[in-house]
C-alpha cells in the first residue's frame, strides 16, 4: 500500500532538499551510499489499524545509492520496495520468512511479543495490522544513523513526513522506540502534540495524543529486559 500523492511529492522533496543541503554544506557526502526509507504497511492495517512502530533509521534497505548519481526514479524504487511481492501477500512477510535471524533483532523481539500477547495475533499474521516508518527516511547504507550534518539536511522535511503519516495512516498507538530525549522530543515537542506523561518509568519516557492517536515513547529496546520491556509499554495500551 502506498501513502497519498501529497505524501509521496513530499518523500520526493525530502530527498531533493537533502541532496542540496548536504551539497551546500559537505559535498563530499555525495559520494556516500545511501539507503531511503518509505513506510511498510501490513496488509489489513486499513482494516484495524493497531499499531504503527517508529526506529530512527534504517540501514540496509533498498535502494542503496549515492547523491551524485540521483535520479527520480530511485523515488519509485524505493516506494515497490516497500510493497509485497504478490497482490495478497503481506510487505512484513520478509521478517517471518528470515525469523532464524530477525529474532535477534530486539526491536522487532519486542514488536512481535507485543502483537501476539496484547493484540491477540499469532506467528502468521503478527504483522498484518501494522504500520512501520523511521524518523529520519536517508541513512547510511553502511550502517549506523544519521550524523549531524545529514540529520540537520532533512530534519524538517522528516518532521512534514512524519506528522503526514500519522495523519494518514492514524494508528490507535504508535510505539516509538527511539529514545525520547535524544530524538522523539524534536518530533513531538510542536503544535498539535500533548504530552501528558513524561520520564517515571523505566522503559517508557513519555506517553504524547496527537488527535486520537496515543504516541508511546520508549528507550531503544537493545540490552533491555525483554518482558519488563513489554509490560511496561502494555500498561499504556487499553
Amino acid at each position: 500500500m502506498e501513502l497519498s500523492k501529497e505524501y509521496n511529492k513530499e518523500f520526493e522533496k525530502n530527498a531533493l532538499t537533502y541532496r542540496e543541503n548536504i551539497k551546500s554544506n559537505k559535498e563530499s557526502l555525495l559520494e556516500k551510499k545511501y539507503n531511503i526509507f518509505y513506510p511498510v504497511i501490513g496488509k489489513n492495517y486499513l482494516n484495524n489499524n493497531d499499531l504503527m512502530i517508529l526506529g530512527r533509521a534504517t540501514n540496509g534497505w533498498k535502494p542503496e545509492f549515492k547523491f551524485m548519481d540521483f535520479k527520480k526514479s530511485i523515488i519509485k524504487t524505493s516506494i515497490d520496495y516497500s510493497q509485497p511481492e504478490e497482490k495478497d501477500e503481506c510487505p512484513f512477510n520478509w521478517i517471518n520468512e528470515n525469523w532464524g535471524k530477525m529474532w535477534r533483532s530486539a526491536f522487532w523481539n519486542v514488536v512481535y511479543k507485543l502483537m501476539i500477547k496484547n493484540f491477540e495475533r499469532n506467528d502468521e499474521n503478527w504483522t498484518w495490522n501494522l504500520s512501520w516508518s523511521n524518523l529520519m527516511k536517508i541513512a547510511p547504507a553502511e550502517g549506523g544513523n544519521p550524523n549531524g550534518i545529514e540529520w540537520e539536511a532533512q530534519y524538517e522535511k522528516s518532521v512534514d513526513l512524519f506528522t503526514l503519516e500519522l495523519n494518514e495512516l492514524k494508528p490507535k498507538y504508535v510505539l516509538m522506540m527511539t529514545d525520547f530525549f535524544t530524538w522523539g522530543q524534536y518530533f513531538l515537542k510542536r503544535p498539535g502534540f500533548e504530552i501528558t506523561k513524561k520520564y517515571d518509568d523505566e522503559y517508557v519516557e513519555a506517553i504524547v495524543n496527537y488527535n486520537n492517536t496515543k504516541i508511546i515513547v520508549t528507550v531503544r529496546p537493545e540490552g533491555k529486559l525483554q518482558e519488563k520491556f513489554i509490560k511496561n509499554v502494555m500498561d499504556y495500551i487499553r
